[in-house]
């Protein structure tokens, strides 16, 4: 969980960093690190869309949503 916090730039609660740290497993570290960066900036942009002081579950929730709508389009 560590190397995931660390490139965190906002607060994000426990369950969501557990869930972005959970991106580095079966990847090399840097393709790992590469796509945690990625969704760690679309995260946290959400969450100032939304007003919020850092990353919540539902925040994560809706990233995922975005992303599978634009994949499906």
């Amino acid at each position: 969980m560590g190397k995931a916090k660390s490139r965190l730039k906002t607060l994000w609660c426990q369950h969501c960093i557990q869930a972005l740290s959970h991106l580095l497993m079966n990847r090399s570290e840097e393709e790992g690190l590469q796509l945690v960066d990625k969704v760690a900036a679309l995260a946290e942009k959400v969450a100032e869309e939304r007003g919020h002081a850092g990353v919540v579950t539902a925040d994560l929730l809706l990233l995922l949503e975005e992303q599978s709508v634009k994949r499906a389009l």
